[in-house]
């Protein structure tokens, strides 16, 4: 059985919005060695590790989440408010495209490109993430804190050598994680059979509670749970009319983890997995795609996962079978590919380009509670006045005792 796999059932939806107190910084792999960019969306297996986190690592909890994957953590991605209501985005397909003469717009036209055509020169790619409202579909990106760190001893407050080979201390290192007070909505998955169990391992997942996300945790990662919603059915995405045909387009929601009959890595789907989901033979005739790393952490090891290459979040598939297909439920259940219950794998089919997109308005935050500046009042003013008139006064009685 493949890693994700399960049964063909139904499945309840756990949704919740978190709101970052702190930075987090969810490390993708690569780059430089002294600098860490997050991804600009929270990963499934950082939520699931918060969560397992929360509750001691209880084995019983780790058996079902980890073990047997009764639970299918999906991405949380940003959340755009919508007058009274959060929408949860999805990464924009990279089919859809704008001309590179438009500037930073409140309003961008869409050009929907077929997937698998060769890339317009005049066109640029729309990068960040999407929401569809009723009036109108937003696109957004999440802000980004750059931070500075200097490494240094934690008792004396300077560096100092961790080793006698230790050549260089001091090491001057950078975090860009995303930035705090920020909403992203994500989902958890738990099919119907286990759904009493599960839920009640994930009690902590509960409005108000906290969690730690991410690296560096003790600077950085906080995050409050402002809603819980649970619902029976669940769209995760806002697909095209699925009705019976024989040539359909397939977007990846989120990275995917795709091999070949050799095992090798590919970015395009295994025509078997395809086949066994969408109850016939199919095949991939054209699409636009792109590679991103993908890697993890293991808390119980304490050591990352190993890294490797995956479809990213918005490549597109032109799929062709050989009868039209009446039903899309499994393949958009279980998604495709490796580590589908870390969110990797899923799917929206016959995802429609709007016509234009824009970007949401800045969210006026309600009114904070008043912060009170506790800063030591800077008296140095009058007390060198103070030292004047009481010099002045010491010379004056020196003068009198002299005469």
């Amino acid at each position: 059985m493949i890693s994700g796999e399960r049964p063909d059932m139904a499945a309840s939806v756990v949704l919740y919005r978190l709101r970052l107190v702190e930075p987090v910084l969810a490390g993708r792999p690569g780059g430089d060695a002294n600098t860490v960019w997050s991804y600009p969306y929270l990963p499934g297996g950082a939520i699931r590790g918060a969560v397992l986190s929360a509750v001691g690592f209880d084995p019983a909890l780790v058996t079902a989440l980890v073990h047997e994957e009764r639970a299918t953590f999906l991405n949380a991605y940003l959340g755009v408010k919508d007058e009274s209501r959060w929408l949860r985005s999805l990464p924009v397909p990279l089919t859809w495209r704008s001309q590179k003469q438009q500037g930073a717009n409140d309003v961008i036209a869409v050009i929907a490109a077929a997937p698998g055509t060769e890339t317009m020169e005049d066109t640029r790619s729309i990068r960040g993430f999407f929401a569809d409202s009723s009036r109108k579909t937003f696109v957004t990106e999440p802000d980004l804190n750059l931070q500075v760190h200097h490494q240094r001893h934690s008792g004396l407050g300077r560096p100092v050598k961790s080793s006698p080979d230790d050549r260089e201390p001091g090491t001057i290192f950078r975090f860009a994680s995303l930035a705090a007070n920020q909403r992203f909505s994500g989902a958890i998955l738990i099919p119907d059979d286990t759904r009493t169990e599960v839920m009640r391992a994930l009690e902590p997942v509960k409005a108000g509670a906290t969690l730690r996300i991410g690296k560096a945790r003790r600077s950085y990662g906080l995050a409050v749970i402002e809603e819980v919603t649970i619902l029976p059915n669940w769209d995760e995405s806002p697909s095209g009319a699925a009705s019976a045909a024989k040539v359909f387009t397939l977007t990846l929601l989120s990275p995917a983890l795709f091999r070949d009959g050799f095992g090798g890595r590919t970015l395009e789907p295994d025509s078997g997995e395809l086949a066994r989901l969408l109850g016939q033979p199919a095949t991939v005739i054209g699409a636009t795609t792109s590679a991103e790393p993908v890697g993890g952490f293991n808390r119980k090891w304490n050591l990352p996962l190993p890294s490797t290459i995956a479809a990213a979040a918005g490549s597109t598939y032109l799929v062709r079978c050989e009868t039209p297909i009446s039903s899309f439920a499994m393949l958009l259940r279980e998604g495709l590919g490796e580590r589908r219950v870390e969110g990797f794998g899923r799917v929206a089919v016959n995802l429609s380009a709007p016509t234009c997109v824009t970007r949401p308005p800045d969210i006026v935050e309600a009114a904070m509670p008043e912060l009170v500046d506790h800063t030591p009042p800077n008296h140095t003013a009058e007390l060198l006045e103070l030292l004047k008139t009481r010099m002045k006064a010491h010379a004056h009685g020196e003068a009198s005792n002299a005469e």
